[in-house]
């Protein structure tokens, strides 16, 4: 038997292949004939077929064309196919017993033109007998069958009591309906006495297959009233399955009793592609499996593993159901020839296990991509942007869309202009899958509306190929024109490139932004060997935590035209080359770290612009930290803001030029600069280091604060309307305190007369710092706040009732004071205070601040003030003079001795007896002395 069926579908493909030639190449010449009610075209009759009671018997496989005469009115005569036949169907209307009958032994190939409609009285609707089998298809499915069975046998299939052969549908839209107790398309129903009989193969490939049961126990495919299922196999196509009265969807009939096992049994059902909607109507059948009262499931597999439904319902933008929707592409395994959503937007998918819940799924239907996650019940949405990279080949990305495969082919291009998120591969298991963003496409990372690439989790390692680049970004065909591109990154992303390739490549012309919404999101980057971490034209780091790394011989970032780095964490590794080289290189914000290696600088670019941020750059061995390699010159360096450590290799600057390298053109008006040495390496010569003005600057060490704030403390002016520049114009923008509690400034050379001091806020409190000092190479001083200090002066000084006295002996009044010293703090490192008598005339007989005022006239006394506890040396009389020259704490915090001074009044002035009273008022400074 099994012989005998093997030859019948090698006989049916040769018929089938046959029939499509006698669609497609008639000759100009064939007649068409009358023969009943039906027109035949193509072969001879009496040879290819006959005509006799009613009847259209085809003899022989000669490719024949049957129509209705009259294809609106049904016709009761019959076709019978008496030998293997290539027959096509083109608007046949019957209604007869048996409309369309293949014998047994017999092979159709029957192909679908128009509509056609077998609706029989008594038997199948098209009748294909245990031994027979016919393959049904249709040009662009553009031909339709409905069969409908009568007298208890199926729509196609077995008759009453008789098994189905093998049907084989390719194409088409298929409707068959069983009569009561048949199948929609397999076995008719069996009787209580007779052989049990069921569904023979069934082979659904493509086309839209709607099967019915009859509604008293026959299976939608499968066994009619009492019978087995068979070997059903759906690999396409738009498949519904209705099984009533007991009957499964797919599978077996309705079982009664009879103590036969395989009665209803669900037989052997192996799906491997399609839509397949199978329902039973009884709780107690199954939808694929048995039907009611048997318990024999039989298997349901895609051929070696249990597969399961996983349904997906497709909507538009507004939520509303896709329905009839032809699908184009589906990322799981699974055969989608001719499949189609339905009334609902559904697709009805069986599935294996290995396919889990959650797995990012994407049904592709006109040109639209709907993407999900894997469930029971899943709905897809359109394509926002969101692509797994694990799945589904490189990415390309244009402006107006994107496509996955190979290679770059616009003509597989899908629409979409909207941003992007990127997901797939993890450290454990990266994916190869790469991306490309072609040069049209314009995000506008400096200004205008933002389109934006987002990677969320991406682990891309392409290592092992040369020349494969992990994420590249190209210029555009026009000159000038590149991607433009603006990089989000989420969670944590790696990029490993082949060797040959940059690990992130973005080429002339482009322009790069690398931003986060959080601090969270970093993106670690590794060239091939050799290869730079990323190359870029024009590149923004905003915020974000990226981590560029060379291998052999190449930069960690190299640069075509501009790196700004705005926020973030960038650290830029090179391996026998510079950290980052190439370009310029403007920093205003974030914290870079750029690490040369073997005789190269840490940052190797022409032009070096520090505003703010923080900067940590170290050269190899022999090459700068900022500035030249080895036997290079130093670059352009300005810096205006930031918190910047360089330190160079052995004998190169940590500013300026490379062993044996000249010195830069250096520029300091701001930031905070720890480096030993700006200028040239060793054996080099010259570079300039001014604030632009034409001033040398000098290094001065400064530390804010007696005790020393924390490291990491925050400088900001004590101007609130400009907060990043010091009262002497000098910039702390991003200035941040290190080793203790100190700053390192670069200023022009001072003396004490012209100083204006140093003042600054650390931190969020409103305490000042200053200093006024002089300042040369080498400068230290400690910054303090202002000085709390409590005096104590006399309130007043007697000089009993004074009288007249001659010039000569007795002719002063002496009188003894002190300044005592109560509590100070903040004089430390050469700060004090000083003690100054308020300034007054320029001697006593006319500093009005001198004078004591009689008790009972107008009349007025001049005395002095003399430094000590007597009247000798000369009298304090100038302006501002000087009681108490310094004050400052001693060792261990011990407060200084009480300062003495003396009044004298000079008694040839009176004239009057009587009391005179007066005050001396005293000015309290602050006095640095280096």
């Amino acid at each position: 038997m099994k012989a005998k069926l093997k030859d019948k579908r090698l006989l049916l493909t040769a018929v089938f292949f046959c029939a499509l030639a006698a669609v497609f190449l008639w000759p100009a010449g064939v007649k068409a004939a009358t023969a009943g009610e039906f027109t035949v075209t193509g072969g001879t009759l009496g040879t290819d077929y006959t005509y006799s009671g009613s009847v259209l018997t085809v003899k022989t496989s000669t490719p024949l064309t049957i129509s209705n005469t009259d294809p609106a009115t049904a016709t009761g005569n019959r076709i019978v196919a008496a030998g293997n036949a290539t027959i096509t169907l083109d608007s046949v209307n019957i209604e007869a017993d048996t409309p369309l009958a293949i014998q047994n032994d017999v092979a159709v190939s029957l192909m679908l033109a128009g509509d056609n409609i077998l609706a029989s009285r008594s038997g199948a609707g098209l009748n294909v007998p245990g031994s027979a089998a016919v393959t049904i298809d249709s040009t662009d499915n553009a031909g339709s069958l409905t069969a409908t069975g009568g007298g208890y046998a199926a729509g196609i299939g077995g008759n009453y009591q008789q098994g189905s052969g093998t049907i084989t549908i390719n194409g088409g839209t298929v409707t068959a309906t069983g009569a009561s107790y048949g199948a929609g398309i397999g076995g008719g129903s069996n009787k209580d006495d007779g052989p049990l009989v069921g569904s023979g193969p069934v082979n659904i490939n493509g086309g839209n297959v709607t099967a019915n049961s009859g509604g008293a126990g026959g299976a939608g495919i499968g066994g009619g009233f009492r019978g087995y299922g068979g070997r059903i196999t759906i690999t396409g196509g738009t498949v519904i399955a209705n099984g009533k009265g007991g009957g499964a969807g797919i599978g077996g009939g309705k079982y009664k009793n009879s103590g036969r096992p395989e009665e209803g049994a669900g037989g052997t059902v192996i799906i491997t592609g399609g839509s397949v909607h199978a329902t039973a109507d009884s709780q107690w059948a199954q939808n694929i499996g048995h039907g009611s009262g048997s318990s024999n499931s039989g298997s349901l597999t895609n051929g070696s593993d249990n597969v399961y439904l996983k349904t997906f319902t497709l909507k538009d933008s507004s939520g509303s159901p896709v329905t009839d929707a032809a699908i184009d592409a589906f990322t799981i395994s699974h055969g989608i020839k001719d499949v189609r959503t339905d009334i609902e937007g559904k697709l009805y998918f069986y599935l294996p296990d290995s396919i889990t819940d959650n797995t990012p799924v994407t049904v592709t239907a006109g040109g639209t991509d709907y993407v999900g996650k894997v469930s029971g019940s899943a709905t897809l949405n359109p394509f926002a942007g969101d692509i797994d990279l694990s799945q589904g080949g490189n990415l390309y990305i244009w402006n107006d869309g994107y496509m996955r495969g190979n290679s770059a082919d616009t003509s597989a291009k899908k629409s979409y202009a909207g941003n992007y998120t990127l997901s797939g591969g993890t450290a454990e298991s990266p994916t190869a899958n790469i991306v490309n963003v072609m040069g049209d496409y314009n995000g506008n990372p400096v200004s205008g509306t933002k389109k934006t690439i987002t990677l969320n989790g991406v682990n891309i390692d392409v290592s092992s190929q040369s020349y494969a680049c992990a994420f590249s970004i190209q210029a555009g065909t026009g000159a000038g024109t590149g991607a433009n591109v603006n990089l989000m990154l989420s969670g944590s992303n790696t990029l490993k490139s082949g060797d040959w390739s940059a690990g992130l490549n973005a080429t002339q012309n482009t322009d790069v932004s690398i931003d986060s919404a959080d601090d969270a999101g970093s993106l670690t980057v590794y060239g091939g060997r050799p290869g730079t971490g990323i190359y870029a034209d024009t590149l923004t780091v905003k915020n974000g935590n990226v981590s560029a790394n060379a291998v052999l011989t190449s930069a960690g970032i190299q640069i075509g035209s501009t790196f700004k780095l705005e926020g973030g964490t960038v650290k830029a590794t090179g391996e026998r080359d510079s950290g980052i080289k190439g370009g310029t290189v403007n920093v205003s914000g974030g914290t870079l770290t750029a690490e040369g290696g073997t005789e190269k600088a840490g940052i190797n670019s022409s032009n070096v612009n520090i505003s703010g941020g923080s900067v940590t750059a170290n050269g190899g061995s022999y090459g700068a930290g900022i500035g030249g390699n080895i036997r290079e010159a130093g670059k352009n360096v300005t810096i205006s803001g930031g918190t910047v450590v360089a330190k160079g290799g052995d004998y190169a600057a940590d500013i300026g030029g490379g062993r044996e390298g000249n010195g830069g053109n250096v520029i300091i008006t701001g930031g905070s600069i720890k480096a030993s040495s700006i200028g040239a390496g060793w054996r080099g010569s010259g570079g300039t280091q001014t604030d632009g003005s034409g001033n040398i600057v000098y290094l001065n060490t400064l530390t804010v604060g007696e005790s020393a704030v924390s490291d990491g403390t925050a400088i900001t002016s004590t101007d609130s309307a400009d907060p990043n520049t010091l009262t002497n114009g000098y910039g702390v923008k991003d200035v941040v305190t290190m080793d203790v509690g100190k700053l390192y400034f670069y200023l022009p050379a001072t003396t004490e007369a012209s100083n204006p001091p140093i003042e600054l806020k650390a931190g969020t409190d409103s305490t000042v710092y200053s200093r006024n000092y002089i300042r040369t190479w080498g400068s230290t001083a400690t910054l303090l706040p202002p000085p709390t200090y409590t005096i104590t002066i006399p309130e007043k000084v007697d000089f009993d009732s004074p009288t007249y006295q001659p010039a000569g002996s007795g002719q002063y009044n002496d009188k003894t004071f002190e300044v005592i010293p109560t509590t100070l703090t903040n004089l430390t490192d050469g700060r004090g205070l000083s003690v100054m008598v308020k300034d007054g005339g320029t001697s006593p007989s006319t500093g009005t601040d001198y004078q004591l005022t009689g008790s009972d006239s107008s009349d007025t006394l001049n005395y002095q003030v003399y430094q000590g506890a007597s009247a000798t040396g000369s009298a304090l009389d100038a302006a501002g003079a000087t009681l108490v020259n310094k004050w400052e704490k001693a060792a261990g915090g011990s407060l200084p001795s009480a300062q003495s001074g003396t009044l004298r009044l000079d008694q040839t002035q009176i004239k009057y007896s009587g009391s005179y009273t007066g005050t001396l008022t005293f000015t309290v400074n602050v006095v640095d002395s280096k």
